[in-house]
């Protein structure tokens, strides 16, 4: 599978760890999620481990961000009534 593009679909929470990110440097495009930006919705949607917040997850990504250089695309899904307000975007 050399030869074809490879996107990696992951949730973030283990990008803290040094051999998650080196595993995942080789990729095209990786793609976690990050749906809201405040811990109350953070846990009512993703339904974290109880020790997770959307800041920490937050953090991780920037940090993934500054040593990885491929393509980082942020999957946001919208859930009526609780991410897709103006307020949401405005944020």
């Amino acid at each position: 599978m050399k030869d074809l593009p490879v996107a990696v679909i992951t949730n973030g929470s283990l990008l803290y760890m040094p051999e998650v990110r080196d595993e995942l440097m080789p990729a095209d495009a990786v793609l976690p999620s990050l749906d809201v930006d405040n811990t109350q919705l953070f846990r009512k949607i993703n339904r974290p481990h109880h020790n997770a917040t959307c800041e920490h997850l937050t953090r991780i990504l920037m940090a993934f961000r500054e040593v990885y250089q491929n393509q980082l695309w942020v999957e946001i899904v919208f859930f009526r009534g609780m991410n897709d307000s103006e307020e949401f975007f405005i944020n």
